[in-house]
């Protein structure tokens, strides 16, 4: 189970939400990396993807299957490394990437029959290893550019990326949800507070109330005061995006074709 199932930005989701509720399938035994399993797709569908295209383009057709199944494991593997170094030193990250390039690149040989040389394993270390540079430098530098951009800005990355979470779940966002605080404006109306997500799921009917925040953005003094009134299930849903998380997700995405660099 996710350790922190319980807390503010999580209510919404399963403790078993990092394994797509299939904690059989999908291991985690700590239950603190979903990047794992996130940076494993990416890179096995990238590896796939780069040895088929390559093929494709020198032969105008798939020439061998085996070599596009090992290099999706290939990937798969480095890509899953990469989610689970996604907090580590550049050190850490640039050992752990080298080490899971090389086993990576010994299952794509096994894969198609070929044996592995002590050049081979120099050549996928090396490549791993500066695929994790790039990927752990790559991602701090997300992180660092997005901190220097305005409020308004991150708030409106924040809102898309609620969008693309919850879609995913089969919800859409109808506009602004507005609730009331309880209180009067100084004019004498009934004052409201606005979050940023009415939602609706376009399977079963459910409707949630989301406020997105970015980093470590607070409720207004007009939400907060509204929040216990929200009647939607969960109640006030906030969904939390946070510069290092794109970080993360661009690391991971850049390490994980590390491996699939092709070495004629």
């Amino acid at each position: 189970m996710d350790p922190s199932a319980e807390e503010g930005d999580q209510e919404s989701l399963t403790p078993y939400q990092y394994g797509l509720n299939n904690p059989v399938r999908y291991d985690d035994p700590d239950g603190r990396c979903p990047t794992c399993i996130v940076g494993g797709i990416i890179g096995g569908v990238l590896g796939a993807a780069i040895e088929g295209g390559s093929q494709l383009y020198h032969s105008g057709k798939i020439t061998s299957w085996s070599a596009v199944g090992g290099s999706a494991l290939q990937g798969g593997i480095t890509g899953a490394v990469a989610g689970a170094t996604g907090g580590a030193s550049l050190l850490v990250s640039v050992g752990a990437n080298a080490g899971a390039n090389v086993i990576g690149g010994v299952v794509n040989r096994a894969v198609q029959g070929k044996a592995t040389t002590l050049t081979n394993v120099a050549v996928d270390g090396t490549i791993g290893g500066l695929a994790g540079a790039a990927g752990k430098l790559g991602g701090d530098l997300v992180k660092k550019g997005l901190d220097k951009l305005s409020n308004q800005t991150k708030g409106a990355i924040g809102e898309a990326v609620t969008k693309i979470k919850y879609g995913a779940k089969g919800y859409v966002s109808t506009g602004v949800a507005e609730v009331e605080t309880g209180g009067v404006t100084a004019t004498g109306r009934v004052q409201v507070a606005k979050y940023d997500h009415s939602m609706v799921n376009k399977f079963t009917g459910k409707e949630l109330t989301v406020e997105s925040k970015f980093n470590t953005a607070g409720l207004t003094p007009n939400q907060a005061a509204a929040r216990a009134n929200v009647t939607t299930p969960g109640g006030l849903i906030i969904n939390r995006t946070t510069s290092q998380q794109l970080g993360n997700a661009t690391q991971s995405v850049i390490t994980g074709t590390g491996g699939q660099i092709k070495r004629n």
